[in-house]
């Protein structure tokens, strides 16, 4: 739940960590299989490609969700556009 009283940033920027901490070890995983060997490279690029698009789906629910709440979006929105440009 939200509230107007501050812990809306709080919560978004933990739902926000928490998200960017899936991804990084989801991409993780993903290059540890290529290197391994675990994984064909047509495989391994479409779990990628998978993966990216997840990531954009979820930049733009939070993002979504930030401009909803108006809690904090002009910094939270800017530093998930700034991760997702990065990944």
């Amino acid at each position: 739940m939200f509230h107007m009283d501050g812990t809306d940033n709080t919560e978004l920027a933990t739902l926000v960590f928490a998200w960017r901490s899936a991804f990084v070890a989801a991409e993780c995983a993903l290059r540890a299989a290529g290197r391994d060997g675990d994984l064909e490279s047509s495989e391994l690029g479409a779990e990628s490609r998978r993966l990216a698009d997840e990531r954009v789906a979820t930049v733009a629910a939070l993002v979504s969700l930030a401009r909803e709440r108006r809690v904090g979006a002009g910094i939270l929105v800017s530093d998930l556009v700034e991760h997702q440009l990065a990944a």
